[in-house]
C-alpha cells in the first residue's frame, strides 16, 4: 500500500508540475522582466523550500528518542509499536562480509537484475527512436 501511494504520488507531481509550468510560461513570461523559464525556477524553489521546511517539523525523528514531531503525534503504545516494527524490519546477516566484489557477484548472480534490465530495454528503445524521428522531421 505504501509503495502504491508513493509511486501515485510521483505520477500526481509529474501531471501537476507539466501542468503548473505550461500555466507559468503562458502567463508570466515578460513579467517583471523575468521570463517565463526564471519564473518557474522562482516557483518551484519557493514550493519545494516550503515543502521541506514543513517536513522538517512534521516528520517524526525516531520514535525512541525525545526530538521530533513523534512526540505529539504517537502515543506511548504507538511509539512501542514503532519501535518493535523497526527492529523487526532491520537487516542483518551477511551485509558486512565479502566487501564490494562479493556484493558484485551476487548482484550479477541473481536473476532479478536480468528482469529488471530487460523491462528497460523497450522503453529505451522506444526513447531513441523517438527521439531519432523528432529530430528527422
Amino acid at each position: 500500500m505504501r509503495t502504491t501511494i508513493l509511486w501515485s504520488g510521483l505520477v500526481l507531481a509529474q501531471a501537476v508540475s507539466g501542468l503548473l509550468a505550461a500555466g507559468i510560461f503562458a502567463g508570466l513570461e515578460g513579467v517583471s522582466g523575468i521570463r517565463g523559464w526564471q519564473w518557474l525556477f522562482i516557483i518551484e524553489a519557493a514550493m519545494s523550500t516550503f515543502c521541506g521546511i514543513v517536513g522538517f517539523f512534521t516528520l517524526p525523528d525516531y520514535p525512541h528518542t525525545k526530538t521530533g514531531s513523534q512526540q505529539w503525534s504517537m502515543n506511548h503504545d504507538q511509539r512501542l509499536l514503532a519501535e518493535a516494527r523497526m527492529e523487526a524490519d532491520r537487516v542483518t546477516g551477511s551485509v558486512a562480509r565479502g566487501g564490494v566484489l562479493q556484493g558484485l557477484k551476487f548482484a550479477l548472480m541473481d536473476i532479478k537484475l536480468y528482469l529488471f534490465v530487460s523491462s528497460l530495454l523497450p522503453r529505451l528503445y522506444l526513447l531513441t527512436t523517438t527521439l531519432t524521428v523528432i529530430r528527422s522531421s
